[in-house]
């Protein structure tokens, strides 16, 4: 037993030192970029702007994480399990009993048990690094903040969708008084620090965020958003779940 346990703690030690090195590298600010072209001269038609792309290794961090969400927690609470019950007794080998396969140490569990572990490393860096969290949320909600996500989602669903013109209007018009609806309850409940608040009221808003898309494009167009969202709704959540003291479970679904 004392050598499992030595095994365990020693594979998650070395995966929370890994887990927090890329979170780390993936704070490090951009390698400056080579200067442009000149711009091209002026046609008289107003280009439509892009949305800043993404880091490339948060997005990377965020996929690897949501892949390990579905399967992680019931490894390590197997291997919790069974560690207690090995210190209160030892199981008989009975014949006809159950016996232990190949496939209990194949691949797919070494994955799914260094993705249990490397999740609890993660939600512990999180209720570490409360305070840094919540001070990057400041200025959520203020309406600077609400005009660039409303300009910021609108040309994503433009791109996923192809959409143009009336289509496009309705869609700006229907962000706008989202997030208005939610702004202020957001900065309320970010400068309180209600963490458990939050993670409902993210719920909330893309419930609504779901209809508002589903009204505009149809259900399929809803299904498919809501696809596209799944990593970065399932960061935020499980972030805000970590910060209130919240297990990741199903109550978290959105």
């Amino acid at each position: 037993m004392n050598g499992y346990k030595a095994a365990f703690f020693g594979t998650a030690l070395a995966l929370g030192v890994s887990l927090a090195f890329h979170l780390v590298a993936a704070q490090e600010p951009p390698t400056p970029q080579a200067p442009s072209e000149p711009a091209a001269e002026p046609t008289g038609e107003t280009a439509p702007t892009a949305p800043a792309a993404e880091d490339p290794r948060l997005a990377q961090l965020r996929r690897q994480l949501a892949t390990c969400r579905e399967s992680s927690w019931q490894v390590v609470a197997r291997a919790i399990q069974k560690d207690v019950q090995g210190q209160t007794k030892r199981r008989a080998v009975k014949a006809g009993a159950e016996k232990v396969t190949a496939a209990d140490s194949s691949f797919e569990r070494q994955e799914a048990a260094r993705c249990g572990i490397a999740l609890q490393f993660a939600r512990l860096m999180l209720e570490r690094d409360k305070a840094t969290f919540a001070a990057s949320l400041q200025g959520v909600g203020s309406e600077a903040w609400i005009d660039e996500e409303v300009q910021s989602r609108v040309a994503a669903l433009e791109e996923q969708f192809s959409l143009e013109g009336a289509d496009l209007d309705r869609l700006q018009q229907g962000y706008e008084t989202l997030w208005t609806g939610y702004g202020r309850e957001l900065t309320r409940l970010i400068e309180h620090e209600d963490w458990v608040g939050l993670v409902d009221a993210s719920k909330l808003f893309w419930r609504d965020e779901d209809k508002l898309v589903a009204d505009l494009l149809g259900p399929e167009a809803r299904s498919q958003y809501r696809a596209s969202a799944l990593d970065t709704r399932s960061a935020v959540i499980a972030t805000l779940a970590s910060l209130a003291g919240l297990p990741w479970d199903d109550k978290l679904a959105w």
